[in-house]
């Protein structure tokens, strides 16, 4: 079980890299999408629910764990 959260750590901080490449654009590819669009609006959404899940899945991991009465390295 200890390397559960060793993996739960490296995902973090894979979340917060991508996160942080996110937000500067220079990986964010441009969209296919007219702006103004139902599509371009749904693709900005799902992009960024992505990026949270991304962050919140590892963060609940660790918090279940703690939970049950296991400790995370």
């Amino acid at each position: 079980m200890t390397h559960i959260g060793a993996s739960g750590t490296l995902l973090i901080a894979a979340g917060i890299a991508g996160l942080g490449a996110a937000l500067s654009q220079w990986l964010a590819p441009p969209s296919v999408n007219k702006t103004g669009t139902p599509a371009y609006f749904a693709e900005g959404a799902v992009h960024r629910l992505l990026y949270v899940l991304m962050l919140a899945v590892p963060l609940l991991g660790w918090l279940k764990t703690n939970a049950a009465g296991h400790a995370a390295s």
